[in-house]
């Protein structure tokens, strides 16, 4: 196997000419500009920028694509993909999975008073009213007697709100 930083016979697992690792040089990952557009994998030059924009959120087949044109395995082509949307794509969420939503939208629809998801700012939401707590009233029951069976109706006008998008609950008129 050749070094594809400095093209010299590898014969352990780092490059005794310049140093670069051997895991490196089997998935062919470009070890050197981090902004760099084409890459030679198994002496095919692709440009994985091209394939960011031409694919988009479609990961999967850009995977594919890249799999098919230079014969590497799923899990390095993977990896090459991984790295050049880190590197490519816009960012649309930011490290914790938030989307990034322009503050001027956010105020817009504070404005207007649509209602949002405070976790991810979709406005795919489902509202669940909550009714008698029949384990409150037994417990009230319990204790008070007769009179307790008013505690299963604690909290009962509550509503709570559910994103379709993210499945994060919150309690509506809470920001």
């Amino acid at each position: 196997m050749f070094c594809s930083n400095c093209g010299k016979e590898i014969t352990g697992n780092f490059c005794s000419n310049c140093g670069a690792p051997r895991e490196a040089q089997n998935s062919n990952k470009h070890t050197g500009d981090t902004a760099t557009k084409t890459v030679n994998i198994n002496g095919i030059e692709v440009d994985l920028q091209s394939i960011v924009e031409t694919y988009g959120r479609r990961k999967a087949e850009a995977i594919k694509h890249l799999k098919d044109i230079t014969g590497l395995g799923i899990r390095q082509a993977k990896s090459v993909i991984d790295d050049a949307y880190e590197k490519f794509a816009p960012t649309t969420a930011n490290k914790k999975g938030k989307h990034q939503v322009p503050k001027e939208r956010i105020k817009q629809m504070d404005k207007e008073g649509i209602a949002y998801c405070p976790k991810c700012y979709s406005q795919s939401l489902t509202a669940h009213k909550k009714g008698f707590g029949i384990g409150k009233a037994i417990v009230g029951a319990s204790l008070f007697g007769a009179i307790g069976l008013a505690a299963g109706n604690i909290g009962a006008k509550k509503v709570r709100v559910t994103c379709l998008k993210c499945g994060h609950q919150f309690w509506a008129g809470k920001k």
